[in-house]
Order: structure tokens, then C-alpha cells, then sequence
């Protein structure tokens, strides 16, 4: 499969390296304005090289529930 965000990266001059399979930012030149950037507006963080899990059954709503701030069954 191929990430759909690689040509922005590129396009941006990132540092690609490979991890677990995919290919991911290590940065873009001037790690001081990355940090800047983020403290100050807004900033992404690619996990795209990132895994998936699977939660079934009943409970498992309630299972995620307790895991994560949102509400994640409406």
C-alpha cells in the first residue's frame, strides 16, 4: 500500500526514514521552527507506519471507553 501523505513529505524536503514497513518523517531541516510551530499553532505527528488492532464482542465499546478520553460508543 502506498501513503498517501509520502508526496507531501517529499515535497517538503523531509528526512524519510523506514520503520515497521512504512515510511515516515524524521524531520524537515530545523528542528528548533518544527518545535516552534507545534508549541505555538499546530502540528502533525504521521504515524503511518503504525499498527491496527481489532476489538470485538459485546463490551467492546466499554473496553475502548476505558481507554481513551473520547467517547468513543454514542
Amino acid at each position: 500500500m502506498t501513503d498517501p501523505m509520502l508526496a507531501l513529505h517529499e515535497a517538503h524536503h523531509a528526512t524519510l526514514r523506514t520503520l515497521r514497513g512504512g515510511v515516515v518523517p524524521l524531520g524537515y531541516g530545523d528542528f528548533a521552527a518544527e518545535a516552534e510551530a507545534i508549541f505555538s499553532g499546530v502540528g502533525i505527528l504521521h504515524l503511518g507506519a503504525g499498527g491496527a488492532i481489532l476489538v470485538r464482542g459485546p463490551d467492546a465499546g466499554v473496553f475502548l471507553n476505558g481507554l481513551t478520553t473520547n467517547n468513543v460508543v454514542t
